[in-house]
């Protein structure tokens, strides 16, 4: 269903959830920086990056990924305001990504540029109009710049060797023990949601070491935090729960990728203020894992977000 609000850039899912939530004037007031093109001051700062991630979906089955796509400064590129391109020449691809058994023209995807080092985030979100061996050229619908908060500040490097093994690469369903300990030391994440309508968004989580918590052997919780009252996530899951979760294990080099289904918690209890005073968690219900290289390696941990909940 097309938002029926024409002076929002909002949906019905978000806008039900920011009215809930008593954060509509908040939204409002940041919602204007919501655009159907590329800010020009971004331009460079696409061009600079070496990391992107993406949020995509199968066809049949409507399983939601987020993949972190890396390359060599350059790799991506805005040549105006309404394309982003990817060159695939210059990718460090992990081939067993369900991203490159998925992505095709006509898809929809969600794309977020993050510059870990200085905090700085946009989210292009759009259409493949383009997809051969060279390169993806993605329509842009939607695009705009967010605040710096909860991301750990580090220095990444792309690793030298880029034709790291398969063998490396497990699945499953269940999260074994190996999989908990990478949940456990994790202190960023990328969460994607879709709207029927509307597309793909990627988020950024982050928080302190254990933030993320595994509550059994299928499920795994998170505190959402204040932000910038938009409820993007909150909004596409309040209209359809299939989303995909991706886990970060920076010093390892490795992905942990997830699909399924995710779920709102409001007004719960939180007598160690982990959610920072919101009440509010997500939880994500596991269908299928990835653990898959991950084509970076941490040169230098620098600090944690100073807006964290102690």
């Amino acid at each position: 269903m097309q938002n029926q609000n024409t002076d929002s850039p909002f949906h019905e899912g978000e806008l039900k959830v920011q009215k809930l939530l008593g954060e509509e004037e908040l939204a409002k007031r940041n919602g204007q920086v919501i655009k159907n093109e590329i800010l020009e001051g971004a331009l460079d700062f696409i061009a600079r990056q070496s990391m992107v991630v993406v949020g995509s979906t199968s066809g049949s089955d409507d399983k939601h990924w987020a993949s972190i796509v890396c390359g060599t400064t350059g790799f991506a590129s805005a040549p105006d305001l309404k394309s982003v391109v990817l060159d695939l020449n210059q990718i460090a691809k992990v081939a067993t990504d369900p991203l490159w058994q998925i992505i095709e023209a006509g898809r929809k995807l969600g794309l977020l540029f993050i510059e870990l080092e200085t905090r700085r985030r946009l989210k292009v979100n759009g259409t493949v109009e383009l997809c051969s061996n060279e390169q993806i050229r993605v329509k842009v619908e939607e695009s705009y710049p967010l605040c710096p908060k909860y991301i750990q500040r580090r220095k990444l490097d792309l690793l030298s060797d880029t034709t790291r093994s398969a063998t490396n690469v497990r699945s499953g369903s269940e999260l074994v023990e190996s999989v908990q300990a990478v949940i456990a030391q994790a202190d960023t994440a990328f969460l994607v949601t879709g709207h029927t309508e509307r597309g793909l968004d990627v988020s950024h989580r982050g928080g302190k070491k254990g933030f993320l918590t595994v509550t059994s052997e299928r499920r795994i919780r998170c505190p959402d935090y204040s932000g910038n009252g938009m409820f993007n996530s909150f909004g596409n899951l309040d209209q359809n729960p299939k989303a995909g979760l991706t886990i970060v294990d920076f010093k390892n080099s490795l992905m942990l990728q997830h699909t399924g289904t995710a779920f709102l918690e409001y007004n719960q209890e939180d007598p160690g203020g982990e959610t920072g005073g919101t009440g509010r968690y997500w939880s994500f219900d596991v269908e299928n894992w990835w653990l898959q290289p991950l084509p970076l390696f941490q040169r230098e941990f620098l600090d944690c977000s100073p807006f964290i909940p102690s």
